[in-house]
Parts: C-alpha cells; structure tokens; sequence
C-alpha cells in the first residue's frame, strides 16, 4: 500500500538489507498500542526510530520522527540472537523514552547480515533528515501512523513482504511473531501434564 512507502516512494527506495527490531508498546495508546524500530548492529549497538504526531493528543497531525543511538550494549547467544538480559535491557530504555512500563513492551526480532543493518541505517537515517527538514509524512492516524512507520522500515530492509500485515500496533505484533526469527518475550513452556488413574489403579499421565 502507498502509506507503506510513507507516501513518498520515489525518495524512500528499497535498500538491500533486512535487519530489524519490531518494538510494540502494549499500553501506549489506548485500544491499540504504539510501534517502533530498532536497527542491530553486530557490535551489538542498536538505533531506536519512532513516528507519530507533532502534536501527542492529535490524530492527523504534522508527521515527527525521531531517532538515536540506544545506550544498551546488545549481547548476543551462540546462536546470534540476543540474550534474555539484553531484551529486558533493551524494553526498559526504549520504555523509558517513551514513558511507559517496560513490562508492556514486546518485540519482533528478525535475524540479518551486517550489510543488511547498514542499509535499514541508511533508511532511517534518510527519513529523519526529511522530518528535519519538514518534508517527511503527515500523521494520519488509520494511515500513516507509527505502524505503518515500523512497517515501512521492515519492508525497506526486506525483512517482511508487504502482506498479512496491520496498521493496529498490538495486532501488527501478533502478524510479525509469526514471521520473526525470535519475540520477546518469550512464551512459557508447558510443563503440567494432566495424570488420571485407569482402571487397575495405575497413574497414566498424557
């Protein structure tokens, strides 16, 4: 959809590359949540972008995007994904910028080269500029919006296609875990087994 080349498709062009965090903010905005971008770096340094209104309380707005460098070093298991303490390090910064419980934060993490985390800099970094200089997107609340944003930078980076996706923040997490190498956080293992006596008194456990 054109909302998804943040209505500019000419000037945000289709870099080589995949790398990127999907960052979903549960409680941010009643009835649907917030969404942001992380880019990973193979140093373990990481880029948190953003997009929304110039004005908080406004639904079509002037578009603002904003983004920087995060102070969490990012430490990786041996099979290239990030550890459980470098996630929760990572909820709690991003959650702090934007003013909420890092227990509501969850994420999409899709697992990339470094060329490929060069070229979702690039784009994040071509965006910001044209914020800066008043030529980025309007916000539109039920269009280009902070999911579309995200969603736009995952396409950039070839990390999804342009399908089975939502502008609604909280449903886009849900459609992204299906796709992500890993989400955070991570769902509990079952290890209740239902156990019944059969008809020789014996303990059977399914």
């Amino acid at each position: 959809m054109y909302s998804y080349g943040v209505d500019d498709p000419l000037l945000y062009v289709d870099p080589d590359g995949q790398d990127a965090v999907a960052v979903n903010f549960t409680k941010e905005v009643p009835l649907g949540g917030h969404e942001g971008i992380i880019s990973v770096h193979s140093d373990g340094s990481a880029t948190y972008a953003r997009f929304g209104p110039q004005h908080s309380d406004r639904p079509f707005d002037s578009g603002k995007v904003d983004s920087g460098p995060l102070v969490t070093k990012i430490q990786f298991d041996n099979n290239g994904l990030p550890t459980t303490e470098s996630y929760q390090a990572l909820a709690k910064e991003v959650a702090g910028k934007e003013g909420q419980d890092p227990n509501t934060v969850r994420m999409n993490y899709f697992k990339t080269s470094q060329a490929d985390t060069a070229a979702l800099d690039a784009w994040i970094k071509q965006i910001q500029q044209a914020s800066n200089q008043g030529k980025g997107p309007n916000y539109n609340v039920n269009g280009t919006n902070c999911a579309a944003f995200c969603i736009a930078g995952l396409i950039q980076s070839h990390a999804i296609e342009n399908k089975n996706i939502s502008l609604i923040p909280n449903k886009l997490f849900d459609l992204l875990s299906l796709r992500a190498n890993e989400n955070y956080p991570q769902k509990e293992k079952v290890t209740t087994r239902i156990c019944h006596y059969d008809a020789d008194g014996n303990v059977v456990c399914g």
